[in-house]
């Protein structure tokens, strides 16, 4: 192994070899240097590079022996700049303030009605107004107004107001200055 190798950067991490010393460092003028002298010194710190790869130490995983890597010291340039992070929204805010935790609902719903397993949302759900073919007038309604209709206008006025939040909290992102990942403008 030559001096030159060692005078290489090795960095581990990237599985990363820089040789920055110039081609006639040792041996006088370019234009004499031959392919062989090339596929030496590639060879020399590639050589190199080996040496010091397999003095790693490895751990067993899945039955297979692995190099456990270093942190590189290379930085390598990124194609675009580093993603920014997303601008809570205000039930973001306000839950992490509160120290609320989402936490996972189960797709399937036992239905006694029907003796079987519905989905919570979305079609043939649990509890959908179609299924009912009667409603209950509260005591301090109107009997005369129509109470599905009641329910189908609360539903629009429900969804009207999600879609008035989100536009809010696009509008405060982008005021903000942070990117909004995938969000949909209608």
């Amino acid at each position: 192994m030559s001096y030159r190798s060692q005078l290489a950067e090795v960095d581990l991490g990237n599985l990363l070899v820089e040789d920055k010393c110039p081609l006639n460092y040792f041996n006088g003028d370019v234009t004499t240097l031959g392919d062989d002298h090339y596929r030496s010194i590639s060879l020399d710190c590639t050589h190199h590079f080996f040496k010091l790869f397999f003095e790693l130490p490895t751990e067993m995983n899945d039955y297979v022996a692995v190099s456990v890597l270093p942190k590189p010291t290379f930085r390598l340039p990124r194609e675009k700049k580093i993603p920014s992070s997303k601008e809570l929204t205000k039930w973001d805010k306000f839950a992490r303030l509160k120290g609320i935790q989402n936490r996972k609902k189960s797709r399937k719903v036992w239905d006694p009605v029907s003796e079987s397993w519905k989905p919570r949302w979305g079609k043939d759900r649990v509890d959908d107004v179609k299924d009912k073919w009667v409603l209950e007038v509260p005591d301090n309604a109107d009997p005369y107004e129509d109470q599905f209709a009641k329910l189908s206008q609360a539903k629009k006025e429900r969804r009207a107001k999600n879609e008035l939040q989100r536009l809010r909290n696009i509008a405060r992102t982008v005021k903000a200055g942070t990117s909004s990942p995938n969000w949909r403008l209608n």
